[in-house]
């Protein structure tokens, strides 16, 4: 199986993780053809086009009638067209086709050119099934190529809008999202994904160099970054996160989680941070508050948690203190996770053993 994503951002050169059975690579000029042929067939069929917009021409003049012979032929032409189009295609024209500037771009070398920039990942199914179901693979490259980008990026928060491009498999080309191919000509596309090659690299030789159920651990880690709802859940999966990485048994985990995360934010960007250690044993605190249900302590105390994370002025309402000082605790944590996560996965021999003892 192979995936196609579109980004700003050329592969140059192979990333592999082997135990994946995953490779990143450049587009060939044969799959940037097959996916034109696509196209021109599919979509952008000149003649068809042609009959398009004489009939939307006709209808936005509102010179249309149908009782002239050549405006009902043109416009039982349409209908038969776009009925037949599966729901992405149709997507697609109405993306494309209709919206100008790109309405009459349809040369071969300005489609060609904007297929060349697509970046491809080999998916080996026998392999990438031993861990994850096969139709799970989108989700899993767009996640990991926009992580890539978010760790390097001045971003706190990952995008989880980002959905993966194209799906086709190995036996023809089956397209799980064609309407993907019209959003290359789009300069804001919602699936254009941003990655960063560099990034990537590291954590590919990251999964490379450890065992497979590590490969699993960091996937199921960046995945609840993803898990995107309300801020009180929010708290609650970033500190699980840090948990997962750096806290080992069950006994003394508001200590542990204190301390060893102190440990490698110190080692980081917060070393000359003051009141560091207050503010994890807050976070830790309102992170039991919202998992026990215990709302009532945390009403008496958004004051003094307010005060430690910089919000001062509270209203007589005390939903919406809640609601900006949970905020303003979410900001501080995910810095924090931040700065946890590419201690990690830099420099992962350090955190594991500081996790074990």
């Amino acid at each position: 199986m192979k995936l196609y994503f579109n980004s700003d951002y050329k592969l140059e050169n192979n990333i592999e993780i082997k135990k994946l059975g995953v490779i990143f690579r450049p587009i060939t000029q044969e799959e940037a053809l097959e996916l034109f042929y696509f196209f021109r067939n599919n979509i952008a069929n000149a003649s068809m086009i042609e009959n398009v917009n004489f009939y939307m021409k006709r209808v936005k003049t509102k010179k249309f009638d149908f009782t002239k012979e050549e405006d009902r032929i043109c416009f039982e032409k349409y209908n038969a067209w776009l009925d037949n189009l599966p729901d992405d295609l149709r997507e697609c024209y109405w993306h494309f086709v209709l919206k100008s500037p790109h309405k009459n771009d349809f040369s071969r070398n300005k489609i060609l050119n904007r297929l060349l920039k697509l970046n491809v990942v080999d998916i080996d199914e026998k392999v990438f099934i031993k861990i994850y179901p096969l139709d799970y693979s989108g989700y899993f490259m767009s996640r990991l190529t926009s992580f890539s980008y978010f760790m390097n990026s001045k971003e706190l928060f990952v995008d989880s809008d980002k959905k993966p491009n194209i799906l086709i498999s190995n036996d023809d080309l089956a397209l799980d999202r064609p309407n993907i191919i019209a959003n290359l000509f789009l300069k804001d596309s919602y699936y254009k994904i941003d990655v960063d090659y560099n990034f990537l690299e590291k954590i590919a030789y990251l999964m490379n160099k450890k065992e497979i159920y590590f490969c699993f651990h960091l996937v199921s880690i960046i995945d609840a970054l993803y898990d995107n709802v309300s801020i009180e859940n929010n708290i609650i999966n970033k500190v699980s996160v840090i948990e997962r990485l750096i806290i080992n048994g069950n006994e003394g985990i508001e200590k542990q989680f204190i301390l060893k995360s102190g440990i490698i934010l110190k080692t980081g960007k917060f070393k000359n941070i003051k009141d560091i250690e207050k503010q994890l044993k807050t976070i830790y605190n309102v992170r039991s508050y919202l998992v026990h249900g215990n709302e009532k302590l945390l009403f008496e105390q958004l004051k003094e948690i307010g005060d430690i994370f910089g919000v001062n002025d509270l209203s007589k309402d005390k939903y919406n203190n809640k609601k900006e000082v949970l905020i303003s605790l979410e900001i501080f944590l995910s810095l924090f996770l931040k700065d946890i996560l590419s201690v990690y996965i830099t420099n992962t021999d350090f955190c594991e053993y500081l996790k074990n003892n």
